[in-house]
């Protein structure tokens, strides 16, 4: 502090204070807790009549989000009697009422949010796509043990090092109870329950390190889920995809801001970061800032000439702006929800336009086909660019699931492995095989 030249106040500090409520949380050792009283409101609350009384009490569960792991799960029963109009008649059903109980169910006894250890920091840094994945699918930061099982969820694409990962923390975290892991891919699951060997020399060190933690557990169960319904883990595992192309339009944004002088791009990284933040997306018509503070951000422009909602803001009193502001984040989830219903839906037009133009091939077994001589555009060093684009015939020998086939010899000698339909076309006699028929 006599470094820095800061001061303070005797009368409004504090110190050696082992434990306190700051910010309206309990604040310790251990970590940082819900204050009772914060949570009483929510626990206590009767069911809501309206619109209104549904968006006040989501405004207050919102608070205390980083308490309760997986919220925007918890509250998405909760979509589509937001999205009623004024004029919309209320409707509370069954499947609202459970979503509601859970969350007062889970705030009655709510668990303590604590840093991440110092080894976990250190491999989160050097992961850092692992980083939301890890916390939300085992409850790291949130920690608390209850009757409810240990449960691990993977992508396929994650493999065995998420899994590794994920049992290291349960087990510093003191789980030895039941452990349920859901996995999308059917290979791991597989041996990780012996019935496959793992032969693969880059694998088998994650799947001797992942079998010896397992062993440490009382009792493990390996469940499969279909991809379409592991929507949890793959959401996450998209949501990486997403950080990928925001961070592809910020460099292209960044190129053409530093064309005259390369040299001064930290100084307009800022900016760059700046005008993505604030500029509208075409689908949600709105900003990131703005669903991240319920309000556009207001441009020094504003101040120099007075726009109407900043002459408005300037006419409101300390308290009426206050109020204003909680409400604007009372409303926020709600268009959370309506911008990302938005994205939905122009994700699924442009799948209409795309598969308009896409003929979808099915071929039934024992059909003859070509294949594609795999991978695309390879080139024969004698014949160059008159070098063959397909090769076969081969017979259909066993249909598979997602638009895969599984190809024979034409004498019935099935392939080792399988291959998508795109890659197939039918089988016509060339003219010269038709003319030797006919010869025959």
């Amino acid at each position: 502090m006599r470094q820095h030249e800061l001061k303070l106040n005797p009368l409004k500090c504090a110190f050696g204070v082992k434990a306190g409520n700051f910010l309206g949380f309990l604040v310790h050792q251990r970590g940082v807790e819900v204050d009772k009283n914060k949570a009483k409101a929510i626990t206590e609350a009767n069911p809501p009549t309206n619109k209104k009384e549904l968006q006040r009490f989501l405004g207050r569960v919102n608070y205390l989000r980083r308490f309760i792991s997986h919220l925007a799960g918890k509250t998405k029963e909760f979509s589509q009697v937001l999205k009623l109009k004024d004029s919309g008649e209320f409707k509370w059903e069954e499947s609202h009422q459970r979503a509601f109980d859970v969350i007062k169910r889970y705030l009655s006894n709510p668990h303590v949010l604590m840093p991440p250890r110092p080894s976990y920091r250190r491999f989160l840094a050097d992961h850092p796509s692992l980083d939301e994945f890890i916390g939300e699918q085992v409850g790291f930061p949130v920690c608390g043990v209850g009757v409810q099982p240990w449960e691990l969820k993977f992508d396929g694409s994650m493999e065995y090092e998420a899994l590794v990962i994920g049992l290291e923390i349960l087990k510093d975290l003191g789980a030895r109870e039941f452990l349920l892991i859901t996995w999308d891919s059917q290979l791991v699951l597989k041996q990780l329950s012996a019935e496959f060997k793992c032969t693969s020399l880059s694998l088998a060190p994650y799947y001797t390190a992942a079998s010896q933690i397992l062993d440490d557990f009382e009792e493990v169960s390996l469940v499969h889920v279909p991809r379409q319904e592991n929507w949890e883990a793959d959401e996450l595992a998209q949501s990486n995809g997403q950080a990928e192309v925001s961070n592809k339009v910020l460099i292209k944004i960044l190129q053409k801001m530093m064309e005259e002088n390369p040299r001064d791009w930290p100084k307009l990284l800022s900016e760059t970061l700046w005008a993505y933040r604030t500029s509208k997306r075409t689908a949600t018509r709105v900003s990131p800032f703005f669903h991240t503070f319920g309000h556009d951000a207001v441009l020094p422009l504003e101040i120099m000439v007075p726009s109407m909602r900043v002459a408005k803001q300037n006419e409101l009193s300390l308290e009426h702006y206050n109020e204003a502001m909680i409400m604007d984040l009372e409303e926020l989830d709600e268009l959370r929800i309506q911008a990302y219903n938005a994205l939905v839906l122009q994700k699924q037009k442009v799948a209409r336009i795309y598969n308009k133009r896409v003929n979808k091939k099915i071929f039934h077994e024992g059909e003859i086909v070509w294949k594609a001589i795999l991978p695309i555009g390879t080139k024969d060093r004698e014949l160059g660019k008159w070098s063959l684009n397909w090769e076969g015939p081969f017979k259909v020998h066993k249909l598979l699931d997602g638009n895969a086939y599984r190809l024979s010899s034409l004498d019935g000698h099935p392939h080792k492995r399988c291959i998508n339909g795109k890659y197939l076309k039918s089988y016509f006699p060339s003219m010269r095989e038709e003319v030797g028929k006919s010869c025959k």
